[in-house]
């Protein structure tokens, strides 16, 4: 996807490991949050921000049980990542210049 996402990827790889990650990933992608997300994406023709990622993040029962910043993060970028794949791709609402903006604007949440 971009620098900032992979380099979160590899900062909570090496913080968590990769069954962490692979179970947030599946978490996600198996959440009614990133269906809620998508769908509010494509019915209103208009581009998520940076906080609306992270809320519907952290309405993931899994994210929020954490209570752990960089899973929640993580969490938002995986959803960034897949709504890329998804939506974006198909509908060009944001410009990769954007996209980039927007994954900063979600890492720099991770401190």
């Amino acid at each position: 996807m971009n620098i900032s996402f992979d380099q979160s990827k590899r900062r909570f790889i090496q913080e968590y490991g990769d069954v962490k990650f692979e179970k947030l990933c599946q978490k996600v992608k198996d959440s009614n949050a990133l269906v809620k997300l998508t769908g509010l994406t494509v019915n209103k023709g208009l581009p998520p921000i940076a906080t609306d990622f992270l809320l519907s993040a952290n309405s993931i029962f899994y994210v929020a049980s954490k209570f752990d910043m960089a899973v929640s993060v993580m969490a938002a970028l995986i959803m960034l990542n897949i709504w890329n794949e998804k939506v974006n791709s198909l509908y060009q609402l944001i410009s990769v210049q954007h996209l980039n903006v927007v994954t900063q604007q979600i890492a720099a949440r991770w401190i």
